[in-house]
């Protein structure tokens, strides 16, 4: 309450402290010149967008009146782009206009951004506050718009534990971070395209030149990709504890397990050309190992092991 309290301070300039609040409650006959100025109302004013009306009958039954409009109920110019002072929502620099989602809704790469990058300006509910050490939880909901119809309403939590708090209140803290976790997408892409694609495209083709449709591959390549969504910020804030190495050999060997998952998955259940099944799966087999341990290095502990053992061997 203190920072929106705060934030409503701010907006004061471009509201009235003493306007229209909870719209629906004013007189409104559907005409265009009955629009309310959207500078008449109060920062946090709530909108209504239909003419409708709930009644309770004699017999204790609600019923629901609505009627049509010609004009819409908030008078706000289009140059506004949804940059209304809202406290929760981002603001996209680049575009200069409130954030938008496509039915895809809260993916660890927006969220990422969101939170973490600088693509957005964070709303007033979205910064920490000095002194917030505690476990908290990120609540992002919205709902999507398509054309002529919605996209669905997009939900999702984010626990916080306490150790990542700290890092997210300091601002160098943060900054390291979001590199850490800049650089986290950035693999999982190159995993999912270098190293998932290729092998998944040979179990299916049985040559490893010949790409099948992308639908053919959807169901290992969206699987892989939900398997990282749900993992990223719990292991994310986890390696705020690590030193640079362990937090890369720990995301590395996540990475390898999620690609693997699908590998073999793809191998048991994929429609394969009876002829090329072992030619398949054996060039598929070497494309995929061969790709883990050219973009996952730090996932393959045992080559490090052995490497060591070359040298002192050589030293010997």
């Amino acid at each position: 309450m203190q920072v929106l309290g705060d934030a409503r301070q701010d907006l004061l300039d471009r509201y009235d402290a003493h306007g229209h609040m909870l719209l629906w409650t004013e007189p409104w006959g559907g005409a265009k010149d009955e629009a309310i100025p959207i500078d008449n109302c109060d920062p946090y004013f709530v909108e209504i967008c239909r003419r409708i009306r709930f009644t309770t009958g004699d017999d204790g039954s609600l019923r629901c009146w609505r009627a049509n409009t010609k004009g819409q109920r908030l008078d706000a110019p289009d140059s506004l782009n949804g940059m209304t002072g809202d406290p929760w929502t981002p603001i996209d620099k680049g575009e200069g206009k409130a954030l938008t989602l496509g039915e895809a809704g809260f993916t660890y790469q927006k969220l990422h951004d969101i939170l973490l990058g600088k693509n957005y300006e964070r709303p007033p509910a979205l910064e920490f506050q000095s002194g917030e050490t505690d476990a908290m939880y990120l609540v992002a909901r919205t709902l999507v718009r398509g054309q002529g119809k919605t996209d669905g309403l997009h939900h999702r939590i984010v626990p916080v534990p306490s150790k990542a708090t700290t890092f997210l209140t300091d601002d160098t803290a943060r900054d390291q971070l979001a590199k850490r976790a800049k650089m986290r997408i950035e693999k999982a892409a190159t995993v999912r395209s270098k190293v998932l694609y290729p092998a998944l495209s040979a179990v299916l083709t049985g040559r490893p030149d010949e790409r099948p449709d992308n639908d053919q591959l959807a169901p290992w390549m969206d699987a892989f990709d939900r398997a990282i969504d749900a993992r990223f910020f719990e292991r994310l804030w986890a390696s705020v504890e690590m030193d640079q190495q362990d937090a890369q050999a720990d995301w590395q060997q996540l990475l390898r397990n999620e690609a693997q998952t699908q590998f073999d998955d793809a191998k048991d259940h994929a429609p394969q050309s009876a002829t090329r099944y072992w030619r398949a799966h054996s060039s598929a087999e070497s494309i995929f190992q061969g790709a883990l341990r050219n973009h996952l290095p730090e996932a393959f502990p045992e080559k490090d092991t052995a490497e060591q053992a070359s040298v002192r061997k050589a030293k010997a």
